[in-house]
This record gives C-alpha cells, structure tokens and sequence, in this order.
C-alpha cells in the first residue's frame, strides 16, 4: 500500500468513524441500543420509530450540508458565489421546515402524527446545538 493510499484509507476511516456515531446516536435514542454491531435486533420497531430515524438522519444531512454552505460563504469574495451560496442555504432551511410536515399533521385525522413530529423536533434540538459537522472526532 502507498503512503497516499494510507493516508486517504486514515482519512475515510475517521470520517466513517463519525458516521457510525451519528448512526449510533440516531438509533439509541429511538430503539434503546446500539445498531452497529449485529449483536443487537430491536424488539419492536413502530411506524415513529422509523420515522424518527429517517426524519433525523436527513435532518442530520442537511445541517451539515448548511454549515459546509456557510463555511464556503465566509471564505468566498465573487459576489454571484455568494448569492448562489445564499440561495442554497435558503432552499435548506425551507427544506428543514417541510421536512416537520407540521401542517399536513395539523389537518390529519390521526392527532398524534402532529404531536409526534412535535416531539421529535424538540428532542433533536439538544443534539444540534452545537455545529454537527463536528460531531466525532474529524469532520465529514
């Protein structure tokens, strides 16, 4: 193997390393253990646990893909970058909002969809309180 081969298997393993843990974070809090290793099958799997693992990795994928954005927005100087850059960071956080579907809930027959998405909303906001594309050890 090459040094430069080393080097970038060093790099990809930390940056999966990180990965692994959002996963594992993810997971935790939704199914009680940990589902990196298949030493662990959950007992019961519902319809909001599923969701909240999806609703929180895509939510987890765009705020990273924000920060990316706004680290790129403070180093660029050409004026149309800039704007384009904006204009990315403002289709995110419509996104971050549509992903909620609080108002398609709030018109459902089935209340606990909005008092579910609700709930899932607000135990994600403690893990985001710090810049997640730092969660881990390297960056992704």
């Amino acid at each position: 193997m090459t040094a430069d081969k080393y080097e970038q298997d060093l790099l990809r393993r930390g940056k999966e390393f990180v990965y692994e843990q959002w996963r594992k974070l993810l997971c935790i809090f939704v199914v009680g253990n940990d589902i990196n290793t298949n030493q662990f099958t959950p007992q019961e799997v519902t319809s909001e646990k599923i969701r909240t693992i999806f609703d929180n990795g895509y939510k987890l994928a765009l705020l990273q893909s924000k920060a990316s954005l706004k680290r790129e927005l403070f180093s660029s100087q050409e004026p149309s970058q800039i704007d384009m850059i904006k204009r990315l960071i403002n289709q995110i956080e419509d996104r971050l909002e549509t992903h909620k579907c609080l108002v398609s809930y709030s018109g459902s027959h089935d209340k606990s969809l909005y008092e579910d998405a609700i709930k899932r909303n607000e135990e994600f906001l403690r893990y985001a309180e710090e810049d997640v594309s730092k969660w881990g050890d390297k960056q992704m």
